[in-house]
């Protein structure tokens, strides 16, 4: 009997541990990169010359609205700028803001700079990690739009790029499976998003955008390309606490599938002779003889 009960102890006290463990998992970490004010319009910092990009006087002040609407704690704000000095003052810098309450500055790390396009001329890009949680989430409008904004204190910069990356904590975690695959063109591509979990509640929708102008839903896909490229495939979830969370994966569609066609050379009543160059069909290369 003495041993029935310890038995039952430890039992009992797994079965606590593992109610435990479940009642408290993991606190995901996320990311969210937005650009703030981009020169060209598209949206993407250069990656090498500056001047390849494009730059403009700097005296713009960058703003952007965001919504992250699965976010539950934002830890952490990473601002980057792109740009060469042109201050010869020897002065100057930039302030962040977030929803118009000052949040950081920084002064121009190359203050005496050639105004060169050249990189190694200019000490770029500039980053900037503002990680004071409890002013960032006292600031935060949860489930709401955001405004981020950057404002540089002279106009003798010229730059092409502000941007952020919101790092934050969410109880709604989309999953792609695989992240990367390549396929040939009109060969199916599989999509499995049946690992996506929300801590708060169940999830009620999976959405897909493909990256080529088509959509999808469901929590697994498939779709095939029509053409070559690298496209992005974007999951976006929702669950019953309406808390919407996306996540992306990448696929490299090459080819087309080959195909094996054989040239007629002799058909009956009619003789056929192939030339090089004729085409017809897929490929079925023939032409009446003369």
């Amino acid at each position: 009997m003495r041993r029935l009960k310890i038995l039952l102890s430890v039992f009992i006290a797994i079965l606590t541990s593992l109610a435990l463990f479940q009642a408290a998992p993991a606190k995901a970490q996320e990311s969210n990169t937005v650009c703030i004010w981009d020169y060209n319009g598209d949206g993407y910092a250069p990656t090498s010359d500056l001047c390849s990009h494009g730059y403009d006087y700097s005296g713009i002040t960058g703003t952007k609205s965001v919504t992250i609407s699965e976010a539950t704690k934002i830890t952490s704000i990473t601002f980057e700028v792109w740009y060469t000095s042109c201050d010869w003052s020897g002065g100057g810098g930039w302030s962040f803001y977030l929803n118009n309450v000052l949040i950081g500055t920084t002064a121009d790390p190359d203050p005496f700079g050639d105004c060169s396009c050249n990189p190694a001329a200019s000490k770029w890009p500039l980053r900037v990690t503002l990680a004071d949680s409890a002013l960032l989430n006292s600031l935060w409008q949860f489930g709401i739009s955001n405004e981020l904004k950057v404002v540089p204190s002279s106009t003798g910069f010229y730059a092409c790029y502000h941007g952020a990356t919101i790092n934050y904590e969410t109880k709604l975690h989309p999953f792609i499976n695989p992240t990367y695959q390549a396929v040939d063109v009109g060969v199916l591509a599989s999509f499995d998003a049946s690992d996506s979990w929300s801590e708060e509640g169940t999830i009620t929708r999976y959405d897909w955008n493909f990256g080529d102008g088509t959509t999808g839903s469901g929590i697994t896909v498939s779709h095939a390309y029509s053409k070559q490229g690298k496209y992005t495939v974007t999951l976006t979830i929702e669950d019953t606490t309406c808390k919407i969370a996306r996540t992306t994966a990448t696929v490299a569609v090459t080819g087309p599938p080959q195909v094996m066609c054989v040239p007629a050379i002799r058909l009956a009543p009619r003789n056929l002779e192939w030339k090089p160059g004729d085409t017809q069909g897929c490929g079925q290369i023939c032409r009446a003889a003369t």
